[in-house]
């Protein structure tokens, strides 16, 4: 299978060249985008009844969306230098109601329950240290490097999938009532504000839904630590120490939900994949296999095309790589491979993963060496076995 490589260096994430002129702001992720973005001119000018539709986010903006005007969100032609703190909430009070409810159909109440969990998990994300923003954003970093909008540091796209694409906006994404394509306007479109409020907010605290993940799951932290390092210096092997940390346990029989599956694409030799909502934070039968299973077969080998694949909701993410660690199993996803005593990177670029086919970014093994690429090269062979069922969220 031919995949997509994209050949975008990320070990200067943060130091590269400032968007449009404007500078680099220390937020821990190195852009302070202009909100006179694209998005937010189309959406003025929208004059169509079509719905948001597609992938391509020029098609996006369209049917209904509430007037925006320079004053909406302290808009003009040229962006102070001084970033902004009440973008964000201005962006969730005004703008993403109207892109929810005009334009993707979805109620208005439901609507106003997503932008305040989005404006939640932003201020949540704010109140975070540097460090600690980037080890939250790691696990979305895979999946996101290349979104839009272009001129977004590789870190702040990943802020925004834990801010946005992870919040409750995936409940009508479940049900398909916002598709792909609207989930692209509204991410790119929240890039910038969100940008903004990490840029202003003093970062120095540890409070909020995030902040008790490292007391909570100490290795599942430790490692997500060492990725969050690769990630900084470009790939590569980063060994670490797991601490000392009372066993985790199995979730319980309240805890479980009966998933349904789906047929998963051939070339991947999995013939099935469970299909669940992101951020659903009760466990699937497949991943209760996957614990059980590395509960009883030391170096297990959990492979998904990405960790979103394990679960959106960061609590949940976290508690089951702390088990799987605490196993002594490992996580291989298409870039990075995750040990109880060291984690793996691809070097120099990252090979964007194809959720439908876990296994299809695992045949380009370009940046790949040693323990990670014999990894893979066992993973490839066993994904022949029609017994494989692998863990796919939404």
């Amino acid at each position: 299978m031919t995949c997509r490589m994209l050949p975008v260096p990320y070990s200067g994430c943060g130091r590269s060249p400032p968007p449009h002129g404007f500078p680099i702001a220390i937020d821990g992720f190195g852009c302070l985008l202009p909100l006179s973005c694209v998005i937010l001119q189309k959406l003025q000018r929208a004059t169509d009844n079509q719905r948001i539709g597609g992938d391509d986010v020029n098609l996006l903006i369209m049917r209904g969306c509430p007037p925006l005007h320079a004053s909406t969100l302290k808009i003009g032609s040229h962006m102070s230098l001084k970033p902004d703190p009440d973008a964000m909430r201005q962006f969730c009070d005004k703008a993403l109601p109207g892109m929810l409810t005009e334009a993707c159909d979805v109620p208005a109440e439901e609507s106003a329950t997503i932008a305040g969990d989005v404006l939640q998990r932003a201020e949540a994300m704010a109140a975070l240290g540097r460090t600690a923003r980037q080890v939250i954003s790691a696990p979305f970093f895979e999946e996101s490097f290349d979104h839009d909008p272009a001129d977004a540091s590789p870190w702040l796209k990943a802020a925004t999938t834990v801010v946005v694409r992870n919040s409750a906006l995936e409940v009508p994404h479940t049900r398909g009532v916002v598709n792909v394509g609207g989930i692209k306007a509204i991410t790119t479109f929240a890039a910038g504000p969100l940008s903004h409020l990490l840029a202003s907010a003093p970062g120095r605290l540890d409070g909020g839904m995030f902040g008790g993940l490292a007391a909570r799951y100490p290795r599942a932290w430790s490692a997500l630590e060492a990725l969050r390092g690769l990630l900084v210096d470009g790939g590569g092997r980063a060994s670490y120490r797991l601490p000392v940390a009372a066993s985790p346990e199995l979730p319980t029989d309240d805890e479980l939900v009966d998933a349904p599956t789906a047929a998963a694409r051939a070339s991947s030799g999995f013939l099935r994949q469970v299909v669940c909502s992101g951020i659903d934070p009760r466990f699937d039968q497949a991943l209760m296999a996957a614990l059980r299973t590395a509960e009883t077969e030391p170096g297990f080998v959990f492979a998904v095309s990405a960790l979103s694949r394990i679960s959106r909701n960061s609590e949940k993410l976290c508690r089951a790589l702390e088990f799987l660690l605490a196993c002594d199993a490992r996580v291989l996803t298409t870039n990075c491979l995750i040990a109880a005593d060291a984690v793996y990177l691809r070097r120099s670029h990252l090979v964007r993963p194809d959720s439908t086919d876990p296994v299809a970014g695992l045949t380009d093994q370009n940046g790949i060496s040693g323990v990670h690429r014999k990894t893979i090269q066992t993973c490839l062979r066993q994904a022949a076995s029609p017994a494989r069922v692998l863990h796919r969220s939404s």
